[in-house]
């Protein structure tokens, strides 16, 4: 009696003889498992890396992102001196800290040069789990506004590419934004959450800083045993608190928690990538669908071999078996090619991925992506090697025998069932993929409210040893120098790099209605920006006029006059002429603001439908150290870039001065995710549209095959062509439409999961459903056609004497 390791052991043996006796069949179906598995794969080590695996920090579970909670219910960054109070006042933490990302000017060291830095809080890294490797953390006394001694850690990337690896730095003293600080240790902080960094300095809060100027970032390591609800408990109360020691910004305000795993992924990026392994799902089914053909189609080549089995005593079970293992070594060798087609396709994702995608760098092939693989290629071997096994297995001997090999094995109900599923499943990927098109071009061709072309931006950090005169002072040399320029036709700075993740944001109401609470007023965004910004960047004025010399000094020691956007206008005073009119700003009792102007809704920090509700500043009024410069020129302005450079290295050597970017570069880096998105759904949806072609094709093709003798009977009997390409059209095209019909309600079904990742686009979008409709009508007429002439053309008296 045969033990269960003789019968795999024969059961492999014979397998792979009887698939090396069609080898080309074997490798089709290799080739089509290895593309279905392969893409799964490598879209799952995407999920994987991005969602799956935990955060390269000590006890992730731990750690939770603490937020302010506005009293609408928005999510907000939190305060310096809010953050203070957190730390003083909290039961529930083990340590809680702040960080924020900044920018350093290094001097002293060759050509002046603008670093990427981290300000953390002192408690940031080592709650995180992230130690120095050479060195050490920054002190509780080093980490305040009135620190003796200023420090700074060196990131493990910049220290290596600047100073070549050297330990003696550590200790040495580097000039940062004009101030001595000396180098205390070398940090590898992860590229995730904290990008790329090239220093880390103390953010070194301030009690006495505004608590309406919410920018910096609350982490905190729950203390054991506290769970989250716990914590929130908690801070809710200190926001109680808060909000009575500090009516004027605090009150109404509370406190949002959430693990910082989800924050930092967040949800609509987790929907995206589970939705594009839902794509990938679908695609290895129209994989499984083909092969599953390929099976049927050598099922009826073996019809007498497993005859005589049967009759020679091969129980229905054991036929099953072995014809399973022929699948299931169809489908390891389709998961090994499709593993490394997944090692290819990795880096290649990686390198043309959006940059906002957290984590992409840490993708790779680790043991839960090749567990999927495993469990996936399972799963496909019995998916697509079940049924014709239990079809081929089916036989009667006796009348098998007797019949040759002319039977036909499997029916045609299930060749009509793999034809609507294939057509189904298509049509899900090609609406999936027409919804992600239709977003991307809508979102190229978004109106931004000005010209990009011939524009260019150029961001420039001033040292914090300027004072404001020296700002404001340098700016208008600059402006004044660049417009001197051949070739420039206007200069203008605002606060706001265009489309780089900033965002500035503060609350108002209508001053006419004499807000009392802080539910009156909403959140919008804000810019300061000298007197030519609009002028020069194409924004047009719809009323009144734009800021110019006359704003320069403030009336009666008020923030003065400002510029509202189109949409905060008709916010705060619908129908109604907003010249003249004053706002209140930030809280109840707020200072108040006239408007002197109206100016048209921008597009500058994200591409979206319509523009955030904006205001604007004189930068005479509020003045910053950091703005970007705005050129536009009357030719290439790629040409202009030495130029420019050279004109601002004359006004201040000390000032890094970083490319001079085109603002249309900027705005294409916006569409990045769009396209890369887009990209892959085509992909899918080609290779889908493929697959499901050539396995309509094949059944149909099968099909005309099998009825060729009632073709010959009826072309015997006077049948015309025409008449037999109607005959086999209407069979061929009812089960062509009943799965465009399924398919079609499925991705009516399905596509409201992608509503997150499209722009100005529905889920229901009638042009995508209509063109995907006529694609795959045209497409099921064509694969059709080709076998119904094919039929047409059958010799009556060469079918029946066959026969």
């Amino acid at each position: 009696m045969l033990t269960l390791l003789d019968a795999i052991r024969q059961n492999t043996t014979f397998a792979v003889r009887q698939l090396s006796k069609s080898p080309g069949l074997s490798l089709v179906a290799i080739a089509i498992l290895a593309l279905g598995i392969g893409t799964t794969t490598t879209i799952f080590s995407v999920v994987n890396g991005v969602v799956l695996r935990p955060l390269p920090f000590h006890e992730p579970e731990r750690l939770v992102r603490v937020w302010e909670l506005t009293p609408q219910g928005r999510l907000y960054t939190t305060s310096e001196p809010t953050l203070l109070d957190w730390q003083e006042m909290n039961r529930s933490f083990e340590a809680l800290g702040g960080y924020d990302w900044q920018s350093v000017t290094l001097t002293g060291q060759g050509e002046p040069e603008r670093l990427p830095a981290l300000g953390a809080s002192h408690q940031v890294l080592p709650l995180l789990g992230i130690a120095p490797t050479i060195g050490r953390g920054f002190l509780p006394e080093e980490d305040r506004p009135d620190a003796e001694n200023r420090v700074v850690l060196l990131t493990q990337g910049f220290w290596e590419r600047r100073f070549g690896g050297d330990p003696a730095i550590v200790g040495r003293s580097l000039t940062l934004n004009g101030i001595p600080a000396v180098v205390i240790g070398i940090v590898a902080l992860p590229g995730f959450p904290f990008g790329d960094r090239d220093v880390v300095v103390p953010l070194a809060a301030d009690p006495d800083a505004s608590r309406s100027n919410h920018y910096i970032t609350a982490v905190g390591r729950l203390a054991p045993g506290v769970s989250a609800e716990a914590a929130r408990e908690d801070m809710a109360a200190i926001a109680r608190q808060l909000g009575e020691a500090y009516p004027a910004s605090n009150e109404a305000w509370g406190v949002e928690l959430a693990p910082y795993d989800q924050w930092l992924v967040g949800r609509n990026i987790k929907r995206a990538v589970f939705v594009l392994l839902g794509a990938v799902g679908f695609l290895l089914l129209l994989a499984c669908a083909n092969v599953a053909n390929l099976q049927l189609a050598r099922g009826v080549a073996r019809q007498r071999e497993i005859a005589v089995r049967s009759a020679l005593g091969a129980g229905r079970a054991r036929l099953v078996g072995q014809l399973l293992t022929e699948s299931l070594i169809l489908a390891l060798l389709g998961a090994g090619v499709g593993v490394l087609l997944t090692a290819w396709a990795i880096p290649l994702i990686q390198a043309v991925g959006p940059a906002d995608l957290p984590r992409l760098d840490e993708v790779s092939i680790d043991g839960r992506v090749l567990l999927f693989t495993l469990a996936a290629t399972l799963a496909t071997a019995v998916i697509f090697g079940l049924t014709p096994a239990l079809q081929a297995s089916s036989t009667n001997p006796q009348q098998d025998l007797k019949e040759g090999a002319r039977t036909l094995v499997g029916g045609s109900r299930l060749r009509d069932a793999l034809v609507v599923g294939e057509l189904a499943l298509a049509v899900v990927l090609l609406v999936g993929a027409g919804l992600m098109y239709q977003s991307l071009l809508r979102m190229q061709s978004a109106d931004l409210g000005y010209d990009p072309q011939n524009l260019v931006a150029i961001r420039l950090q001033l040292p914090s040893s300027y004072s404001v005169e020296e700002r404001q002072a340098f700016f208008s040399t600059v402006e004044e120098r660049i417009a001197g320029l051949p070739g420039v036709s206007g200069v203008g700075s605002t606060f706001l790099d265009p489309f780089e993740g900033g965002s500035t944001s503060n609350r108002v109401a209508a001053a006419d209605w004499d807000p009392q609470t802080p539910e009156e007023f909403f959140p919008i965004q804000w810019r300061t920006v000298t007197s030519d910004f609009f002028a020069t960047s194409g924004i047009p004025l719809h009323q009144g006029r734009t800021l110019d010399e006359r704003d320069r000094t403030p009336p009666d020691g008020e923030l003065g006059h400002v510029v509202v956007s189109r949409s905060l206008a008709d916010r705060l005073w619908p129908d109604q002429n907003p010249i003249g009119r004053r706002l209140v700003w930030s809280r109840v009792g707020g200072i108040e603001l006239e408007v002197v102007g109206v100016v048209g809704d921008v597009l500058d920090r994200r591409l979206a439908e319509q523009g955030d509700p904006t205001l604007y500043f004189h930068y005479h009024t509020v003045t910053w150290s950091t703005m970007t410069v705005i050129v536009r020129a009357t030719i290439d302005p790629t040409g202009l870039s030495g130029t420019i450079r050279q004109a601002i290295r004359e006004v201040a050597p000390d000032v890094p001065i970083p490319t001079v970017q085109p603002l249309v570069d900027l705005v294409a880096s916006a569409t990045r995710g769009q396209l890369f998105l887009s990209r892959l759904f085509a992909a899918f949806a080609a290779l889908g549209l493929i697959l499901a072609t050539l396995g309509v094709y094949a059944v149909m093709m099968y099909q005309v095959s099998q009825r060729y003798p009632e073709i010959g009977v009826r072309m015997a009997m006077g049948a015309r062509p025409r008449q037999i390409v109607g005959l086999v059209l209407r069979r061929s095209l009812g089960s062509a439409l009943l799965g465009l019909a399924i398919g079609l309600a499925s991705a009516f079904a399905l596509s409201r999961s992608m509503t997150s990742m499209l722009f100005g686009t529905q889920p229901t979008d009638l042009a995508t459903y209509s063109v995907v409709t006529l694609l795959l009508a045209v497409t099921a007429i064509t694969v059709t056609l080709f076998p119904a002439l094919r039929a047409a053309r059958v010799d009556p008296l060469q079918t029946l004497a066959a026969e």
